[in-house]
């Protein structure tokens, strides 16, 4: 048996090692409204630079890619530039002995196909059509365009009543998404590149929990507009218990009231029950001009029972749904619904069940990432 020798990567090697941490943290802290052709054209010559240069379309391919993407930004290609970039994507993808050619081709052609306004822009006009309203990252992407930087800095001052009032500037529901925001100011940190992410949201919670007691806003003239809630039991269901807990606490934090004895009608989360509470609901108020169910079968029997009593979705009443089920996208006119994502919700679930056989730990409550798919079934004034 031969003896065992063990490979010391040169000093070289090492700092391309670090080189290529730096590089990942810097990708995933990339902010949004970079130009997508300058991406491209930097991903393209890195896997160039990857490729061990054995077969043509690696070795060459790859290289009059970034050669015909390059022409693109420099204002000399025309029109059928982007067409001829489109077709040696192709064939690179087609024929590329390894995943370093071909993947860096595919990738060239999600990019051509996906941002094609992007290319001509820049053969037209030698400018990107991609904007930025907010340029700090954090905030870019922050759903409500909240001030992170200047909540931060009150936050390190001490001023902590100062900070909840900046965040409700934009946010009104400060205290509530303390606690549930998923937070995506943070995959977008700057702080990334050196070595993690500021935990912003840890910074929120600590903010409106060292607040004083916070008067709710003065409630805003009445607008003639009402929301009524089809949902599950209140009571008996977890789940109905607390959807309905938050249809209570999001009025009252914009000094509102939620008159569920008129408004909150039960269906048990089926699509028959859901249509004849909608029906109840328009025989016995004319007022409702929006409908939130608790799920997306329920939306779906609402929407039919709106139709049938001769209104219109969404022109008369809008309706939102929860789950984010595929057929929300395929109803006429589009449902507007609450999308979980159901991969996390999987593999939690799958940890915690594991967590409470292997060491007997009690059931969790977990709040899941969401987000919000605004379609055709919102009036979007």
């Amino acid at each position: 048996m031969s003896r065992l020798s063990i490979e010391h990567p040169g000093q070289a090697q090492v700092v391309l090692n670090g080189l290529y941490r730096e590089m990942g943290r810097r990708i995933n802290a990339s902010s949004p409204g970079l130009c997508p052709v300058d991406m491209a054209l930097n991903f393209v010559r890195l896997s160039h630079a990857q490729t061990c240069g054995k077969c043509v379309p690696c070795r060459v391919g790859l290289s009059q890619l970034a050669v015909l993407i390059e022409q693109v930004l420099d204002r000399t290609a025309t029109l059928e530039t982007i067409g001829l970039i489109e077709r040696t994507a192709q064939v690179i993808a087609d024929s590329a002995d390894c995943a370093i050619g071909y993947e860096a081709a595919h990738m060239v052609l999600k990019g051509v196909r996906g941002f094609r306004e992007d290319y001509e822009e820049h053969v037209l006009h030698g400018r990107c059509i991609c904007s930025l309203g907010h340029p700090v990252p954090c905030v870019s992407v922050c759903p409500a365009h909240v001030d992170i930087p200047g909540y931060i800095s009150l936050v390190r001052a001490g001023r902590y009543d100062d900070a909840v009032r900046l965040i409700r500037k934009d946010n009104p529901f400060p205290f509530t998404c303390a606690y549930v925001c998923e937070h995506p100011c943070e995959n977008h940190c700057r702080r990334r590149m050196v070595d993690d992410a500021v935990n912003i949201c840890g910074l929120k919670r600590y903010a409106v929990d060292h607040a004083s007691p916070m008067e709710p806003p003065q409630r805003a003239e009445a607008t003639g507009k009402q929301i009524a809630v089809i949902g599950g039991e209140r009571e008996s269901s977890d789940t109905g218990r607390l959807r309905y807990a938050g249809v209570l606490r999001a009025p009252t934090e914009r000094g509102m009231t939620f008159d569920a004895d008129r408004y909150y009608k039960t269906a048990h989360y089926s699509s028959d029950e859901a249509y004849t509470a909608m029906a109840e609901l328009l025989r016995e108020t004319s007022e409702i001009t929006a409908v939130f169910a608790m799920a997306d079968v329920m939306a779906i029997g609402a929407a039919r029972a709106v139709r049938d009593a001769g209104k219109r979705i969404p022109e008369d009443i809008s309706l939102i749904g929860f789950d984010g089920l595929p057929i929300c996208r395929y109803y006429e006119p589009r449902l507007s619904t609450v999308t979980q994502q159901i991969a996390f919700m999987a593999e939690k679930s799958y940890a915690v069940l594991l967590d409470m056989i292997e060491n007997g730990s009690g059931a969790q409550h977990v709040l899941a990432p969401y987000t919000l798919e605004k379609t055709d079934s919102i009036r979007k004034n």
